[in-house]
């Protein structure tokens, strides 16, 4: 999947591949044999969504590279932090027209696991996500700040001891501001339709702790994730 400002990512993904199939790395199931787990995660993201429901033709692609961190905080309940790089752009916006927008993004997570069997995961999951984007060409740059919810329900099934998929629904919306400034200065609000998403993959197990995951997601956002998860 590209991510601008060319980096180049084949000895980053060499790496991840030896850390996932080191002896303890997981599957996205093993976290609920352990009563404490820890888990990490490093993404490769690549969504498109439509954030302002007065200009349905403005779609904003954005790129993640990113990292999140998971830990159980009772028996019942997980709670996730995750941040990392964005990169945006948009089509048929005039304003942000041949701009490359970059920055950062911040979330949280909260899973409350359903279902919990050595083959089969039920949780209910939500995330807050806040993203902070700019570029500037000439005197006039750009800021595009929004926050995403959403709450849904996902499902992970061991098919063998190796290989699994995953599937979930949710829920969710968008909401934030755009701020020009320079030649052309304003500041205007936007927010999405809520909708619902779909998400489908698969994840393989690298080894008793590890996996390597691919998930596909349309509705809210139509896109893919490309995730290697870690657990202690």
């Amino acid at each position: 999947m590209p991510i601008r400002r060319a980096v180049n990512f084949l000895p980053i993904l060499s790496c991840l591949t030896a850390f996932c199939t080191t002896p303890g790395y997981a599957s996205p199931l093993d976290s609920y044999a352990d009563e404490t787990p820890t888990e990490f995660n490093f993404y490769l993201s690549r969504q498109k969504s439509i954030l302002d429901n007065t200009r349905p033709d403005v779609g904003t692609t954005t790129e993640w590279v990113g990292f999140s961190f998971f830990s159980r905080l009772n028996s019942k309940i997980e709670g996730g932090l995750f941040l990392g790089y964005s990169f945006a752009s948009q089509e048929n916006a005039a304003l942000t027209a041949g701009m490359n927008l970059s920055g950062a993004h911040l979330g949280m997570a909260l899973r409350i696991p359903l279902i919990e069997q050595p083959d089969l995961r039920v949780s209910l999951d939500s995330h807050y996500v806040y993203q902070n984007v700019d570029d500037n060409i000439g005197a006039q740059s750009v800021r595009l700040v929004w926050h995403t919810y959403d709450i849904g329900l996902s499902i992970a099934k061991h098919l063998t001891p190796l290989f699994g998929i995953y599937g979930g629904i949710l829920y969710g919306s968008a909401d934030g501001t755009e701020t020009a400034s320079g030649t052309l200065s304003q500041t205007r609000s936007f927010k999405s339709n809520p909708d619902a998403e779909g998400i489908a993959g698969i994840f393989i197990n690298s080894g008793p702790d590890g996996s390597i995951g691919v998930y596909a997601h349309s509705g809210l956002r139509d896109g893919i994730d490309l995730v290697f998860t870690r657990r202690y």
